[in-house]
């Protein structure tokens, strides 16, 4: 990732639980207006002890079919917890790169 890449943007994510009755009529929701779809691939990265992972820290590539891949770094604002167990603030770094090159990382992964 280049030094020119923006500040990191920090995320704030909260999850919900749904019953089957809940996600049901979530989906039917959604899917009844007028809406377009889009296929992302993602690959995650880690070594065999799952250093990153241990660490609540993910890095990923992501590609959607564009000419372009987007590079993902993201880990925890800090170790403590939030009153709300399902929110999580995580710091994520993004940068996009071409998809010849993502392909080779990818492809050197596996």
């Amino acid at each position: 990732i280049s030094t020119k890449s923006r500040p990191a943007p920090i995320e704030i994510e909260l999850k919900y639980s749904l019953t089957k009755a809940e996600y049901s009529l979530l989906k039917h929701h959604l899917t009844s207006r007028p809406h377009t779809t889009k296929t992302q691939t993602n690959y995650y990265f880690d070594s065999l002890q799952l250093s990153l992972r241990n660490k609540k820290t993910s890095l990923r590539i992501r590609t959607s079919g564009s000419k372009t891949a987007i590079v993902c770094l993201k880990f925890p604002t800090s170790p403590k917890k939030h009153s709300l167990t399902s929110l999580k603030i995580n710091y994520e770094y993004e940068e996009n790169i071409s998809l010849p090159i993502a392909k080779q990382i990818i492809k050197g992964h596996s």
